[in-house]
């Protein structure tokens, strides 16, 4: 009876890891492999390769497999035909079944990293891609190219341009990346009426830069370059810039963000 209820645990653990492996190679590895051929992530590491080498085989094989696992199954249980057929049935079947789910569980960790790896450098890809329109688009707004750049973006890209009323639309997260944005695109252009318009668009968010930041430490003598009076500091500059934002040239870049159509 113990040996009988031995190998009906088998079977069970036989087909829930037979489950396993049509979900991991039936639906976690196509997709890791259709987002892995959309991405830039080099080559995985070989416990991953022959995972995706093998998981088709592995699900043309679970039929196959559950067949001789169930007549394996049989002759252990009946106990009919020749004594050493039904012997090694008996001591074998155990032992196949916890192969195959270990096998199981390797399908399914290495597909769940796949997916995990290629989801992740994609939305590194996205992200990198996002601020290399967003910056673009902040670069033809203060060229006074805004309706275009937005009319562009609208139509071709799968980002669209929304407009918003005032820096509170921007959580902190994106509004550092705003201000980082804007510093960057001043170090790209040497034109005194672009810098004008992307200085006064960075002092929409002086209450959320830090004081002293690294990344603004040039900032008084790229405002003197701009028009601005020689001034020692960072509080300065954006003082002086608060006071005569919207005169003459001083004018912020409209207020808008990049979402996904």
């Amino acid at each position: 009876m113990t040996s009988k209820f031995k190998l009906c645990g088998s079977w069970i653990l036989l087909v829930w890891a037979l489950i396993g492996i049509w979900i991991a190679s039936g639906v976690v590895f196509p997709r890791a492999e259709s987002l892995l051929v959309e991405s830039t992530f080099p080559e995985m590491p070989g416990v991953i390769q022959f995972g995706l080498s093998v998981y088709s085989t592995s699900f043309q094989c679970i039929h196959p497999v559950a067949g001789f696992g169930l007549a394996v199954l049989i002759v252990a249980l009946i106990g009919k035909g020749p004594k050493q057929l039904v012997r090694f049935c008996r001591e074998a079947f155990p032992v196949f079944c916890i192969l195959i789910a270990c096998f199981s569980i390797y399908l399914g960790m290495v597909a769940g990293v796949a997916s995990v790896l290629a989801a992740d450098d994609l939305r590194v890809k996205a992200s990198f891609q996002r601020r290399t329109l967003e910056q673009f688009a902040l670069l033809e707004a203060a060229e006074n190219r805004y309706e275009k750049v937005r009319e562009a973006l609208n139509h071709r890209s799968l980002l669209r341009v929304v407009e918003v009323g005032s820096v509170s639309d921007f959580d902190n997260v994106e509004a550092r990346e705003r201000i980082r944005l804007l510093v960057s695109a001043l170090s790209q252009t040497t034109e005194i009426h672009m810098q004008r318009r992307i200085l006064a668009s960075l002092v929409l968010f002086r209450d959320r830069i830090p004081d002293d930041v690294s990344y603004l430490r040039d900032l008084p003598e790229t405002a003197e370059k701009a028009g601005a009076p020689s001034l020692d500091s960072q509080a300065e500059v954006l003082d002086w810039l608060a006071d005569n934002i919207n005169h003459d040239g001083w004018e912020p870049i409209p207020l808008f963000k990049l979402e996904e159509k």
